[in-house]
């Protein structure tokens, strides 16, 4: 995709790296890993990003994400041609609150009209920013929609556990991993004897493997590095 315009940054999890330049959205490159490149320094810059919720917020996921296909498969009905739409920022607290689910969906309507078999175009309404691409001419509508969230479905005291996976999913060895924690009560707690040892020795032991790397969360708003979280 194309260079995304400048107030895409101001939303989500970007929001918090306005630094970033000639930011692209790349796509989905595991079932649930969205990947991004940047410009850092005249050299390219490649970032993933997690979105997670925890177990004991699922329900609230779970909630959303009906609403949210049975929003796509009644927009899809005033639509003519096949398409898939990848929804590659979320905010499922106060980006929500005003949302208007009949204005994004005639926003999609809209947009479908101006793009073309193989066009695609960035979508920017409240708490959501997605990719439409036309990928088939026909006479009826259809969406097919991705949303990478995962479950966490552990303890939250094991919560390292799942960083470390993360980290090595995205196969960087240099560049931008982020975490964004989409609950209303964050699972990362600093301080929490089993999350913070753990953590601690294997960001300690990977540090000189990952020197050009930053991992990143994002929760409740805040951004938290966890090489500088660690002093590392």
């Amino acid at each position: 995709m194309e260079v995304l315009e400048q107030n895409f940054k101001e939303s989500g999890v970007f929001s918090h790296f306005k630094s970033l330049q000639h930011l692209k959205y790349i796509g989905i490159k595991s079932p649930k890993m969205l990947c991004f490149e940047a410009q850092k320094n005249n050299i390219p810059y490649p970032i993933s990003v997690f979105n997670v919720i925890h177990k004991e917020e699922a329900f609230v996921w779970k909630s959303f994400s009906d609403l949210l296909e049975r929003t796509l498969k009644s927009t899809a009905q005033m639509l003519r041609g096949f398409y898939t739409f990848e929804i590659i920022v979320l905010e499922m607290g106060s980006g929500l609150q005003n949302f208007d689910w009949n204005q994004w969906s005639q926003l999609i309507v809209n947009y479908s009209r101006k793009i073309g078999v193989g066009e695609e175009c960035l979508i920017r309404y409240s708490g959501i920013v997605g990719v439409l691409k036309k990928t088939v001419e026909e006479e009826w509508g259809k969406i097919d929609f991705s949303i990478p969230v995962q479950v966490f479905n552990q303890e939250i005291e094991k919560y390292d556990l799942f960083i470390k996976k993360c980290i090595h999913s995205s196969g960087l060895k240099s560049g931008l991993v982020i975490l964004h924690d989409l609950g209303q009560n964050p699972v990362f707690r600093f301080g929490m004897e089993g999350q913070t040892i753990r953590l601690r020795s294997y960001l300690e032991k990977a540090k000189n493997e990952f020197k050009g790397l930053s991992v990143t969360l994002i929760q409740s708003g805040k951004r938290i590095d966890l090489f500088e979280q660690f002093s590392l």
